[in-house]
């Protein structure tokens, strides 16, 4: 056993992966040993030493506008449509399965908004799509303003794409779609693209990483609520939105000119804003 974690060191894999994998047959081991399958474990206190890094989900909000920017140089508008509705912090599959009927744009107080719809997950399992993570995930999105433009601009593109291939479209077509094929972009064609655009950069962006970094965003703004946020995600709990967000600068300094508005701070001594008393 200790020579079978070795060669999952050796294979490069995930030092989280690899903890994963022992827990699951220190499980077998000990539900073995309490039914008198065998008389010990004597695979418990495996040692794990290696393993590749866990990726770092944490994203600052100008690496993420120089990122965007650079794509902006590389990609069409219609690439940067599907960057921008990435950046809603929906899961890739979701982005994928996006419908024309999932879309609903209405205007209300002279301001245009989209309700978009999360109902369809598009996998490399599920190419033609496939139910949601859970039913939690089945949600719907109010968004205005740029975002508006971009899923407007993006419907009227993959309409032309689908008719240049004489196909015409329907409610139930995919948005997201390779031109070249009037197909829908395979999973790993999106992960590619981030690359693209990472390498050039020079900041590396995932697919998922633009998920934690829009609940980060979220969470620390005073005005947003973490069950709105958690309803946004589609998460099933508050633990899994918390567990999202990542510690970066200008959170950091968000946190402290909030705390500025309510304390005075001078010389060390925190001094309410009311009265001036200490």
């Amino acid at each position: 056993y200790e020579s079978h974690l070795s060669s999952l060191v050796k294979a490069n894999l995930a030092h989280t992966t690899i903890h994963t994998i022992n827990g699951i047959m220190q499980s077998i081991m000990n539900y073995a040993e309490r039914n008198d399958v065998i008389q010990k474990n004597m695979l418990k206190s495996m040692d794990i030493n290696g393993g590749k890094a866990a990726k770092e989900q944490k994203l600052e909000k100008a690496d993420f506008d120089h990122w965007m920017a650079t794509a902006k140089e590389m990609y069409s508008k219609y690439i940067i449509s599907l960057l921008e509705v990435a950046s809603l912090g929906e899961r890739r599959g979701e982005l994928l399965g996006l419908r024309f009927k999932d879309l609903q744009f209405f205007t209300e107080n002279d301001t245009e908004f989209c309700k978009i719809s999360w109902n369809v997950s598009r996998t490399p399992e599920q190419l033609e799509g496939g139910s949601l993570k859970n039913a939690g995930s089945v949600r719907q999105n109010y968004v205005s303003g740029k975002i508006v433009g971009y899923l407007r601009y993006a419907v009227k593109y993959s309409k032309l794409a689908y008719e240049n291939k004489d196909i015409t479209p329907s409610d139930a077509d995919f948005i997201f779609i390779n031109p070249d094929t009037a197909k829908g972009y395979h999973p790993s064609q999106i992960n590619r693209l981030f690359n693209k655009i990472s390498k050039k950069s020079g900041v590396s962006v995932n697919p998922h990483l633009l998920r934690h970094y829009f609940a980060t965003q979220a969470l620390n703004n005073p005005n947003v609520s973490d069950i709105e946020v958690m309803h946004w995600l589609g998460h099933k709990n508050i633990q899994m939105t918390a567990s999202y967000t990542r510690d970066t600068k200008d959170a950091s300094i968000a946190l402290y000119q909030n705390v500025q508005r309510d304390f005075k701070v001078i010389d060390g001594t925190k001094q309410e804003k009311n009265n001036g008393t200490a």
